[in-house]
C-alpha cells in the first residue's frame, strides 16, 4: 500500500499537468476514493494549482492595464503638445512673413478685438476704455491748446465718444467683425477688419500700440458715413474745444456765436 501511495502521488502532478496516460488517470482517480490521505494531497494540488493561474491572470491583467494607461497617457500628452504648439507656429509664421497676428503684436491684437467686442455689445464706456488718448492731448497741446484747455479731457471725450456711438447703433451699430490685415508701422500696429452695419459690410481700421487704441475709423465721408462719423469722435471734441464747426457746403470751420 505504501508504494502504491507513492506512485500515485508522484503522478498527480503529471495529471494536472495533463502529461500522463488515460490509465494512469484512472488509476489516481481510483486510488483517491479508497485512500484519504492521497486524496487530500490531490486535493491540494488542484486548489493550488487554479490559485496559481488565477494570480497569473490577474498578473496579465494588471499588465495590460498599466500598459493601456501608459499607452493613453502618452496620447493625451501628445495632444497636448499639439494643441500647444499649432497657437505657437500660427504666431511664428506671422512673426516671420510679418502679416497677421505674430509674438511682437499680439497684445495690440487683444485690445482691438477687445474693443470690437464692447461695441458689439452696445457697452460704449468698456470700448471707450481701450482708447489710448495721451498722444493726442499731446499734440493738441502742442499746436491748438494749452494746458487748462484740456484738464478735463478724460472726462469730455468719453462723452463725445459715446455719443457718437451711439448714432452708429442707432444705423445698426457694429456686427460679425472679421480680421484682414495687421500691417506694422513705425510706432504702432494698424489693424483691419470688416464689419457689417446695417447688413452692410464696411471697412474699419485702428492703429493701436500696446498701450491702447490711439485712433480709429472707417472709409467715407464724416458727413454721412455712420463709421466715419464714429470714428471723426475726436474731431467732434476738437470743434468743441475750439469753440466752432465744420460747415459742409463751404468746407470750412465757423466759429459759434457768442
Amino acid at each position: 500500500m505504501k508504494m502504491q501511495c507513492e506512485i500515485i502521488r508522484d503522478l498527480i502532478p503529471l495529471m494536472e499537468d495533463d502529461v500522463c496516460s488515460e490509465q494512469s488517470k484512472m488509476a489516481v482517480l481510483k486510488h483517491i476514493e479508497e485512500c484519504e490521505e492521497c486524496k487530500q494531497i490531490y486535493e491540494n494540488a488542484t486548489n493550488n494549482l487554479h490559485f496559481v493561474l488565477d494570480a497569473d491572470e490577474l498578473a496579465t491583467t494588471e499588465v495590460l492595464h498599466k500598459g493601456f494607461k501608459k499607452v493613453k497617457r502618452r496620447w493625451c500628452a501628445s495632444i497636448l503638445i499639439i494643441l500647444f504648439m499649432l497657437p505657437s507656429l500660427y504666431l511664428c509664421w506671422g512673426q516671420y512673413y510679418g502679416r497677421g497676428i505674430s509674438f511682437t503684436n499680439i497684445n495690440e491684437f487683444v485690445i482691438a478685438r477687445a474693443f470690437l467686442s464692447d461695441l458689439e455689445k452696445d457697452d460704449y464706456e468698456a470700448a471707450f476704455q481701450h482708447l489710448h488718448l495721451e498722444p493726442m492731448k499731446q499734440r493738441w497741446l502742442q499746436d491748438w491748446f494749452e494746458e487748462e484747455k484740456l484738464e478735463n479731457i478724460e472726462t469730455d471725450a468719453k462723452r463725445v465718444f459715446c455719443d457718437s456711438a451711439m448714432l452708429l447703433k442707432k444705423n445698426g451699430g457694429i456686427e460679425n467683425p472679421k480680421l484682414l490685415a495687421i500691417n506694422a508701422q513705425a510706432n504702432h500696429y494698424t489693424i483691419y477688419y470688416t464689419i457689417m452695419v446695417n447688413d452692410q459690410e464696411k471697412e474699419f481700421f485702428m492703429d493701436v500700440t500696446d498701450k491702447g487704441i490711439i485712433n480709429f475709423s472707417g472709409y467715407g465721408s464724416f458727413i454721412d458715413d455712420p463709421v466715419a462719423h464714429f470714428g471723426a469722435w475726436s474731431e467732434f471734441l476738437w470743434q468743441e474745444y475750439k469753440e466752432c464747426y465744420f460747415d459742409a457746403e463751404t468746407k470750412q470751420y465757423i466759429p459759434l456765436l457768442p
